[in-house]
């Protein structure tokens, strides 16, 4: 108990004797007890409440973390804007589709201009 050996408890017991005297004795020795009472009450308290507070943290970090990791999802799952605009509504690319029809046509344009042989 708080490191203190029977011997310690001996010496301690006849200086508080001494001290006090044996018809005081009972009575110190209850209001000691009482405070010892108080004082684990209060370090109890002391401890609920720190606990507590670290709980409140770790519950503000985890909703943090959450939050942060819901939204890289959510961003990395979800397209963007330019890339929504460039998809058509049957899945295909707009732009490679543009850049088809578009070399088509310069195709059939030089067809036309050029002479032909026949």
């Amino acid at each position: 108990m708080f490191g203190i050996g029977i011997m310690e408890l001996v010496v301690l017991a006849i200086v508080v004797l001494l001290f006090v005297g044996p018809r005081r004795l009972p009575q110190v020795m209850h209001q000691c007890g009482k405070m010892f009472v108080r004082l684990r009450r209060m370090s109890s308290e002391a401890r609920d409440t720190f606990d507590h507070i670290i709980r409140t943290a770790e519950r503000e970090v985890d909703q943090e973390t959450a939050i942060k990791t819901i939204n890289k999802l959510a961003s990395a799952s979800a397209p963007s804007e330019q890339e929504t605009d460039r998809v058509t509504e049957d899945g295909t690319d707009k732009t490679s589709s543009t850049k088809d029809s578009a070399d088509e046509e310069n195709h059939t344009k030089q067809d036309k201009d050029s002479p032909s042989s026949s």
